[in-house]
């Protein structure tokens, strides 16, 4: 794997984090994201690290999957410009350090992407979501073992496997690979939403199946 360049618009002084990201970007972003931003502004300011996707994914315990979509998520943030070889290999990352002219808001829609939108809209549901949501009657098959075979060898649903387990501190029971593949496969959930529904349940402190798939059916 090849070293990815660190290069910056402008200088960042004394101020390792910017106080606009602290209080603009940071909050509406979920943690493994703002995580990874910040471990990238480390390498930034010291080009002696090593700062290839596989080191940065062992260094702070995610896949290199996760790396590639904290990158994708700052990139559309505009908080990144990303450098890629015609192979989309990422070679440089530029940080363009957050001001009041590239802010990101609601009167700025147009540089945000529609992917961005739904993600901030799904934060902002999670934070208003109810102890006991209502439930929408939804067909939920039981999957066959040749079925969950076919399905956990997509490396989306890997990533989402191993992302759960990270969540819920604990190997997946059959009945949460269930959970997790019916979200997927038959509800549509995508793998960012699964995640802001696993990380919204486990912060109330609620890890059982059958309540993360009321909270889930709520949002369907």
């Amino acid at each position: 794997m090849s070293k990815i360049s660190f290069f910056s618009t402008t200088d960042a002084g004394s101020t390792v984090i910017s106080n606009k990201f602290l209080d603009e970007y940071m909050p509406r972003a979920n943690g493994t994201f703002v995580k990874i931003y910040l471990y990238l502004l480390r390498c930034f300011q010291d080009p002696s690290l090593e700062t290839s996707l596989s080191y940065l994914a062992e260094k702070l315990d995610e896949t290199e999957k996760d790396i590639e979509r904290a990158i994708r998520y700052w990139e559309k943030e505009q908080l990144l410009i990303i450098t890629r070889a015609t192979n989309r290999q990422i070679t440089a990352i530029t940080f363009t350090f957050p001001s009041n002219d590239n802010l990101n808001t609601e009167e700025n829609l147009p540089s945000i992407t529609q992917e961005v939108m739904e993600q901030t809209a799904v934060t902002k549901a999670v934070a208003k979501e109810p102890d006991s949501p209502k439930t929408t009657t939804i067909h939920k098959p039981n999957y066959s073992e040749a079925q969950i075979k076919v399905l956990t060898e997509m490396e989306e649903v890997k990533w989402i496997m191993n992302t759960v387990e990270r969540l819920l501190e604990r190997l997946l029971k059959p009945t949460d690979v269930q959970l997790i593949l019916f979200l997927y496969e038959s509800v549509g959930f995508s793998a960012e939403l699964i995640f802001y529904l696993y990380e919204y349940c486990v912060s109330k402190n609620k890890r059982s199946a059958s309540y993360i798939e009321t909270v889930a059916i709520s949002w369907a």
